[in-house]
């Protein structure tokens, strides 16, 4: 989840060092988001040959300012935003397999209307998500059975599937660009140089799989078959997402608002966009977030959902780079506890907690002998923080402040990631916690400090029958060397939560959720709607709705446990690469907090009923009788 160090040499760094000396750096929103002044946006999208469009985004941004207000049309291809403040504003519509409609308007009376036609376009290759892309690549031979299953298990790790198929290249350039592949070092994703050993399964496939690429997406003629996804309706197409560019710690200057225009492609992540990849609402009006790639400035983040201003906080670490986190967690008190790595320079990962209230940071760092905090931390039922760890999950009482390490009973894979990735705590005060390499989800007692644990039973992989014995034995020596580095048939369990007496957990490679009986550790594994879409961080809502995160679809789930309903809430902006979604109720709205962590944003989804958008017309009908 890692990139690229910064390294900073002479003067830069004791100018770096001396902004490290500081707790918090504000910086003054560039954009003012004040209390709406009542002014209606509204309007129609119909296609060039007259049809009106459902489902199509439309999406506002006022000029000079880094909030992006997004709605959806309905089935009379019809669109009303919540009410914005006066202005000018950029506004545009979109709709895979559509040329952009784009406007500007001026919000300087209570309605203002603004319809767009939109025109169909042949190639929208750019404009697709990761799991249309899968669908299309073919599976009609075992070659290209094989090679589907190896290119989306070793391939779309740094960059999900649409962003290196995008453009083309014949076979030595996807041979060239498998090599560059190939020396990135494991689990941060730096490139090793030309020294460093290859990962086995690139190296392995380097010939084949390039030719492979270079048969779907080089110089001739391509045997995939594209098909957009079909847009979103009903309550997916009600809700209003508003997004939150969050600038890059350090370099500012930096180009904002990424993957908001379709027709561009999905944007690469090496701009400081990436490193923003959790995020929690408090109980103020502020969304936080953790800094996952190393700053010279962010250990973490903050920022007024009203006024935009963001303010980031700095821990000092060691060679005069700040701590950095990857997972936060909000307790029942509404206090904010994050992961802080590293401590010193080969120190172990700490827990930290802030206040909102106040911005008082408190840090703990386990005990000698006991393993490091991980990259994931919950709270359970009894007030305990659990976090994920090299070898298991480790709890902390905030009240005793003393920490329970627990042993995983499977640890080891040759090669292969060793440690537990996500954590989540469970009502009786429980910890689970999943290893992604061997397809376990382990459990751990805090009342008598034993350790269970769920082995969940693989997938069959589309090319099963198709590898050979020495390939087998390939992956078998190599394991899951990162997170999207798999073996076949891997299930990859992610980031898990509970909810009474079920512990919910994404699988990631499995297009699937298990739901597993927090005191029988009975499971069943229940199909996602969205293939190919890496299902990754799971939130429980305040009605036990489930929400999810896909990483390589630009979009979350919503499951109803009761009536195993489905809902599809597409983003507006295309290559987020979502990581982790919280849910949050305010004055009681469901809000669910998101990070496109490739795109450097944060996006707020709240629902809306049908009676929310008939007092919206109503409303609009009412101001436009009085002009």
């Amino acid at each position: 989840m890692t990139s690229a160090h910064r390294k900073l040499t002479g003067l830069a760094a004791i100018a770096f060092a001396a902004i490290l000396a500081m707790a918090a750096v504000v910086i003054h929103p560039r954009e003012s988001h004040a209390a709406p002044s009542g002014a209606l946006l509204t309007g129609t999208v119909t296609s060039d040959s007259g049809e009106k469009m459902s489902g199509v985004v439309v999406s506002a941004q006022a000029e000079g300012k880094l909030i992006i207000t997004s709605v959806y049309t309905d089935e009379q291809g019809r669109y009303y935003f919540p009410a914005l403040d006066g202005g000018a504003y950029n506004v545009w519509a979109q709709a895979v397999g559509y040329e952009t409609g784009k406007s500007h308007v001026d919000l300087n009376t209570a309605v203002r209307g603004q319809n767009f036609t939109l025109r169909a376009t042949k190639d929208f290759f750019k404009q697709l998500s990761q799991d249309r892309i899968a669908a299309a690549l073919p599976e009609d031979t075992p070659e290209h059975r094989k090679m589907k299953d190896v290119f989306e298990n070793n391939c779309t790790s740094c960059h999900p599937m649409n962003f290196l198929l995008q453009n083309r290249f014949d076979k030595d350039g996807w041979s060239a660009a498998i090599y560059m592949m190939s020396k990135l070092t494991l689990p941060d994703m730096n490139f090793g140089g030309v020294d460093y050993p290859q990962i086995p399964a690139f190296q392995y496939y380097r010939d084949e799989l390039s030719a492979y690429l270079a048969e779907m997406r080089g110089p001739g003629p391509s045997p995939m078959q594209i098909s957009p996804r079909a847009r979103p309706s009903g309550e997916a197409a009600m809700a209003v997402v508003t997004e939150y560019d969050i600038p890059s710690p350090d370099r500012p200057d930096l180009p904002a608002s990424r993957g908001q225009d379709w027709s561009l492609g999905t944007p690469s992540s090496m701009n400081g966009a990436r490193g923003i990849h959790d995020v929690i609402l408090d109980n103020f009006g502020n969304a936080w977030f953790t800094q996952s790639e190393p700053s010279v400035i962010r250990t973490y983040g903050k920022i007024n959902l009203k006024t935009g201003e963001l303010t980031n906080f700095t821990v000092p670490g060691p060679n005069g780079i700040a701590s950095y986190g990857h997972t936060m967690t909000r307790d029942q008190d509404g206090i904010l506890w994050f992961n802080l790595r590293p401590a010193t320079a080969g120190g172990l990962g700490r827990l930290a907690r802030v206040d909102p209230a106040t911005n008082k940071i408190d840090i703990y760092t386990p005990p000698k002998g006991m393993a490091g905090v991980g990259g994931d931390v919950s709270v359970d039922g009894k007030g305990g923080i659990w976090a994920a760890t090299d070898t298991g999950g480790i709890r902390f009482d905030p009240k005793t402040q003393q920490f329970q390490d627990f042993k995983a009973l499977t640890l080891h894979v040759p090669g292969g990631l060793q440690g537990s990735y996500g954590v989540a705590g469970d009502q009786d005060g429980n910890g689970w916690w999943t290893q992604i390499s061997l397809d376990i989800i382990g459990k751990g007692d805090s009342s008598t400090g034993k350790v269970s644990e769920v082995k969940l039973p693989g997938r069959p992989s589309r090319a099963d029958d198709d590898y050979t014995a020495e390939e087998r034995k390939l992956y078998e020596l190599a394991g899951t060397n990162a997170p999207r580095y798999a073996k076949p048939g891997t299930e990859a369990p992610r980031r898990p939560a509970a909810d009474g007496d079920v512990l919910w957990a994404p699988d990631y490679f499995g297009d699937s959720v298990a739901k597993i009986d927090i005191h029988t550790l009975k499971y069943t594994l229940i199909p996602i709607p969205v293939k190919d879409s890496g299902p990754y961080k799971l939130a429980v809502d305040k009605n036990h709705n489930i929400w999810i995160s896909l990483v390589d679809a630009d979009a979350v789930l919503k499951y109803d446990p009761k009536t195993k309903k489905w809902t599809t809430f597409t983003l507006p902006s295309i290559g987020g690469g979502l990581r982790h979604l919280s849910t949050f109720d305010h004055n009681g709205i469901n809000q669910v907090a998101i990070c496109e962590t490739r795109t450097g944003k944060i996006a707020i989804l709240q629902e809306r009923t049908k009676q929310d958008l008939q007092a919206l017309q109503a409303r609009v009908q009412q101001l436009s009788a009085r002009k």
